[in-house]
């Protein structure tokens, strides 16, 4: 796991451009699905990171997990509250962003932060 990802690394976040009065919450904790790590990222604007790096257990000898895991890349979903949102400027249709490594993912959640505010409904998907 990467330093960055260490519990109580706002500092190190803000000094790679995160502002923290982006950031509503921020989370380190096991991957709920499989081995790794999954951190999470709230932001004032109401969008929001999910940053993983998880491998599950083997199935018919292949590997499967997160985008890039095999390789010690992360991967970023965008959410919108806590969902993974499929119509963002920063990913895509796609949801996710698979394959980055610790360099490739702080600009990306700036873009996040930067994003227009959604507002309750649009959260709610009205």
């Amino acid at each position: 796991m990467f330093t960055l990802w260490e519990k109580n690394t706002m500092t190190d976040l803000m000094i790679r451009g995160l502002r923290k009065e982006d950031v509503v919450d921020y989370s380190v904790d096991s991957h709920p699905m499989g081995n790794g790590t999954q951190v999470k990222f709230a932001f004032v604007n109401g969008w929001g990171a999910s940053v993983v790096q998880f491998s599950l257990d083997s199935f018919a000898g292949t590997s499967m997990g997160s985008y890039g895991a095999n390789e010690g890349k992360w991967e970023l979903a965008v959410l919108k509250g806590e969902e993974i949102n499929y119509n963002n400027p920063v990913s895509g249709a796609d949801g996710v962003i698979g394959y980055l490594d610790e360099t490739e993912v702080v600009p990306l959640l700036v873009q996040i932060a930067a994003l227009d505010p959604v507002t309750p409904k649009q959260i709610e998907g009205e």
